[in-house]
């Protein structure tokens, strides 16, 4: 990940002048806060090789734990990047804020229905360039930026009760994130039938974040079906 935010920031500062340049600037809405985020996706789906698991497509669930955490996107020693399976939703956002955050970058995970994403989150950021608040989207191919109306209906319609009561599209601090990578290991526990480290694991994402429901609602069930 040093590596991959090394040559992240050779390209971006290689660029830099794009967001003020007549030709670029319009591309990349006259802020170099969205160049930045343009080229940390750019860099590390074109260059690097970070992509989807197409297998995933219709088909998700934990059994496989490359799935939900990074090393689904990192080959290991001997091995290319194009060996591995490639990341998800639950784990390529985590990418592009691990990487980010080594560059300083004011980079949060929020999470809406069946889905999480990233979103620069700078307003009071120390440099002025980099005061903006934008959702970034990039599981997939691509790079792209939405409101936050659109996660309302995409992936799963969802009303604004749901949004409210589960506390989606909030940028998630420090501790609501392990929570969320504490849930994702039970899920992972779960799907191979392993009910009691699954239980354990939701029980700890509620103590790390009890103000969400579903942390509650997956450790009663998983702690019922383990007796």
């Amino acid at each position: 990940l040093d590596k991959w935010a090394a040559k992240v920031k050779l390209e971006t500062e290689r660029h830099l002048y794009r967001a003020s340049s007549p030709r670029w600037a319009k591309y990349y809405r006259n802020s170099e806060a969205y160049l930045r985020a343009t080229f940390l996706l750019q860099v590390l789906q074109e260059d690097l090789g970070v992509k989807y698991d197409m297998s995933a497509v219709g088909n998700f669930d934990f059994n496989d734990s490359r799935v939900a955490f990074l090393h689904g996107m990192i080959p290991a020693k001997r091995k290319l990047i194009d060996q591995t399976p490639g990341g998800t939703c639950t784990s390529m956002p985590v990418m592009y804020v691990a990487v980010g955050r080594r560059l300083g970058y004011p980079l949060k995970l929020v999470t809406t229905n069946s889905h999480i994403f990233a979103r620069w989150d700078g307003a009071d950021h120390p440099n002025p360039a980099w005061r903006e608040r934008f959702n970034i989207e990039g599981s997939g191919r691509g790079f792209s930026s939405y409101d936050d109306d659109h996660y309302k209906s995409w992936p799963l319609k969802t009303t604004d009760y749901e949004v409210r009561f589960n506390r989606y599209l909030i940028s998630l601090t420090p501790q609501e994130e392990l929570a969320q990578f504490l849930a994702a290991r039970g899920h992972c526990a779960s799907d191979n039938r392993q009910l009691s480290r699954a239980a354990r694991c939701y029980e700890n994402a509620y103590r790390c974040d009890p103000t969400r429901p579903c942390y509650q609602a997956w450790f009663t069930k998983a702690a019922r079906r383990c007796g």
